[in-house]
């Protein structure tokens, strides 16, 4: 058209919405319009937006699309711990779960754990960014009860939560000196003397030790083992 367009886009939809609204288009010229659309819910979505020229209705652009809620997968919905030779010692001993997010848009999660005392979350909370993995952490407390459970539950902003099952079990061990008493008699200043003491393991399932440091002119000698289930080991 050899003259100066008013091009307008108009729509009454909740949700769908035109940017900008109306452009004045120069002979032979192009124009472009940002449409983008909004939902709360998962639902499909058909509409018409209005396409005016100089206030005139000429035609209507149809506008579809279908909306999903957000999903969060995890590598795993369940963990089981146990105390390894090189965590027994530890604090805490921790899993790795990943997340993925395969949809079209970034997926928020908040997280939380059913008994906090037994295992803890990290990050509490976070962003996936869509077709992408961030890895989510779960830490076991060891503690005085010999079995505990729990559920790390990720709510998923307009989606559905996830669930990760945790369990931990410690193995029973009853470990004791054979002597409750060491007497290392008279001792002349500046020489050492050793004595040898047994310490058993009652159960047949494996024992781990670890010795509180003593006064400092005593040292004991492994400070930490493993004793087999049924056997003893010298210290």
């Amino acid at each position: 058209i050899n003259k100066l367009v008013l091009v307008q886009l108009a729509s009454d939809v909740t949700g769908l919405r035109v940017h900008p609204e109306s452009q004045l288009v120069p002979t032979g010229s192009m124009a472009g319009f940002d449409i983008s659309l909004s939902l709360d819910e998962p639902r499909t979505f058909a509409r018409a937006v209005d396409v005016r020229l100089n206030g005139q209705l000429v035609y209507q652009v149809s506008v579809q699309g279908r909306f999903v809620p957000a999903e969060i997968g995890a590598s795993t919905h369940e963990l089981a711990f146990a105390l390894t030779p090189e965590s027994v010692f530890d604090a805490n001993v921790p899993k790795t779960v990943m997340l993925s997010n395969a949809g079209t848009a970034p997926a928020l999660f908040q997280a939380r754990s059913s008994a906090p005392r037994d295992f803890s979350v990290l990050p509490e909370s976070g962003s996936i960014e869509c077709d992408s993995e961030v890895p989510l952490t779960v830490r076991w407390h060891p503690g005085s009860r010999t079995a505990c459970e729990g559920v790390v539950t990720l709510e998923v902003q307009r989606g559905e939560p996830v669930k990760i099952k945790c369990s931990a079990k410690l193995q029973e061990a009853a470990l004791k000196f054979r002597e409750t008493k060491v007497d290392l008699g008279v001792v002349a200043v500046g020489i050492r003397r050793s004595k040898r003491i047994l310490l058993r393991n009652r159960k047949p399932t494996d024992g781990y030790f670890q010795i509180e440091p003593p006064l400092p002119d005593i040292l004991v000698s492994p400070m930490c083992g493993r004793v087999p289930g049924s056997s003893a080991v010298e210290l």
